[in-house]
């Protein structure tokens, strides 16, 4: 940039020491800003940018276009346009201050026992999922759609989509499953929303007819002299404004679809998260909330301890790692929150405010952040239940250790406790939800299925998208596994035969019984290729109607 050679703005002309009080003053302020933008060459529609920025104490910025062209100068205050100054002025004389960072609660703990309610209103589409998968994922990149290096190599949120396809299938009775009408919202943040977009639409959005993307809003970061940040390339450095801008995104989601009684709001760091947990609708409230026994401290997450909710400040206390007595609940971003309570938030002037209003200051370096948290709803609640849970594999700071947790946790599902560490596990969400269903197999059998149908299962998967028949081929694979006690030697080729096959019935409309019966004629004449199975299933379907001429529907 070189030596600065303009002087501050308010050095040329005393702005500073102009009378705002008086109506006079505004008409010089004007024409200081007149006079500042002719001299450097400012278009006059930045005058109100140049006024908004000055006001707000921020008027150094303007020396960093010093060196540059008329060009430049207007992509550069382009840029700024991005800022809300008159919101960092107010965040900087009114922020979330250290005394208020707990409050008191009065809230009830639930275990949870029945999902027959939950389950219900799944079928009936009464509750809805919305997914935080915003942030600038600065302590793991791209943490939503990451591989954090579990078995299955499976990003957090695709875990999270077929988890959410397996409570539906559990919710239904009927061989082939719905999926359409169930309400889903994301909100994204610019940082990493498009790469989030295009990997749900690689993924044909995973079976589910509409996604509502929403986005949170961003705020400058400033450094230790509460200045904003710029980068190389002189562009402010913007952060998204936290998980507690949910909120109004939530309000919007719930109007467009009026059939729901509640809302999901789940992140996309826990490896273990369920989507649509029926135990959290076990219970009516305004919010039910996951939490689970923590000495892992997070600067966005909060805590309860001693009739009190603590953030990171008011909790750390290096006693707490030494006396088990004091362990705290930490709050998940796993929130069941209900469309009424958010209908009475919507019309509570004086709520909305204090959730507007509050702000945490986040230092991270020398830099700090500003953002609204999720959890400072339960302010402003006076419905509360915490679910005690042990669903915790976060990717923070540390993705191996959340991958061991998610073995561990899947290990004890089948009776795996006994093997080292090291060794991986992991149970497919198609094959489970949450540790159903699995005792039919024996160990043995199981672990090597563990071993490999993570991945060739996916085939399967992806074809499930378009035939609907995700039960039929779980049934088929836990057959193989069942039938050949364990071995893999042949499962390629079993699901590449099963992938042809399934292929053919989509392309010619046969139904299961037919299936069966062509998969013997191929399996009687060893026949393996696509061509092979289609030519079988002509045959068979000719001779169904004595048409020599059948073609694919």
């Amino acid at each position: 940039m070189g030596n600065c050679t303009t002087p501050p703005i308010q050095q040329e002309q005393n702005i500073m020491e102009l009378d705002f009080n008086r109506p006079s003053t505004y008409q010089k302020f004007d024409k200081l800003i007149n006079d500042y933008s002719l001299e450097h060459d400012i278009g006059p529609q930045y005058h109100s940018l140049l006024q908004r920025m000055i006001g707000s104490k921020q008027e150094y910025i303007l020396q960093r276009m010093d060196e540059m062209d008329r060009y430049s100068k207007a992509m550069f205050l382009q840029n700024l346009e991005r800022i809300d100054f008159e919101m960092i002025d107010s965040l900087l004389h009114n922020c979330y201050q250290k005394e208020q960072n707990y409050f008191p609660a009065n809230i009830k703990f639930i275990s949870g026992k029945d999902q027959s309610k939950g389950l219900s209103m799944i079928k009936n589409r009464e509750v809805g999922l919305f997914l935080m998968a915003g942030g600038r994922s600065t302590r793991y990149p791209d943490k939503p759609i990451c591989k954090p290096g579990s078995p299955s190599r499976k990003a957090p949120i695709q875990l999270i989509f077929e988890r959410l396809r397996k409570i539906i299938q559990l919710s239904q009775e009927e061989d082939t499953f719905n999926y359409k009408g169930l309400p889903i919202g994301i909100m994204l943040s610019d940082a990493i929303g498009i790469k989030i977009k295009d990997f749900i639409r690689e993924k044909k959005q995973f079976g589910f007819e509409s996604i509502d993307y929403l986005y949170q809003k961003t705020l400058p970061v400033l450094d230790s002299d509460k200045k904003i940040v710029f980068n190389v390339k002189d562009e402010p450095v913007l952060t998204p404004n936290g998980t507690g801008y949910v909120f109004p995104l939530l309000i919007q989601f719930m109007r467009k679809h009026p059939n729901l009684k509640y809302i999901h709001v789940l992140g996309c760091e826990n490896l273990l998260a369920l989507p649509l947990d029926p135990y959290l609708l076990e219970q009516d409230a305004d919010i039910i909330c996951k939490a689970v026994d923590s000495h892992l401290y997070c600067d966005d997450k909060i805590y309860y301890q001693d009739g009190l909710f603590k953030y990171l400040d008011e909790i750390v206390d290096l006693s707490m790692t030494e006396n088990t007595e004091k362990i705290t609940k930490m709050c998940l971003n796993d929130l069941m929150i209900s469309v009424d309570f958010l209908e009475r938030l919507s019309l509570d002037k004086q709520k909305q405010f204090k959730l507007a209003q509050k702000y945490h200051v986040i230092k991270r370096g020398n830099q700090m952040h500003f953002e609204r948290h999720v959890f400072d709803v339960f302010e402003v609640t006076d419905n509360l239940l915490l679910l005690k849970s042990n669903e915790n594999a976060l990717i923070l700071d540390d993705a191996k250790k959340a991958v061991i947790q998610l073995s561990n946790h899947h290990k004890q599902w089948v009776g795996l406790t006994n093997l080292n560490e090291e060794d991986l596990c992991e149970v497919c969400p198609n094959m489970s939800y949450n540790g159903e269903g699995l005792k039919q197999f024996q160990v043995s059998v199981f672990l090597n299925a563990l071993k490999y149908a993570s991945d060739e299962l996916d085939t399967l998967i992806a074809l499930d998208y378009k035939s609907n028949n995700e039960r039929i081929n779980e049934r088929m694979v836990r057959q193989y596994f069942i039938s050949y006690k364990g071995d893999t030697t042949n499962l390629q080729k079993y699901l590449r035969e099963q992938y042809i096959l399934d292929q053919t019935i989509i392309k010619y409309g046969i139904n299961w019984e037919q299936r069966l019966h062509i998969n013997f004629k191929v399996r009687q004449n060893k026949l393996h290729t696509k061509r092979q199975y289609e030519d079988a299933a002509r045959l068979y379907l000719s001779g169904l109607t004595n048409n020599s001429q059948v073609k694919p529907i």
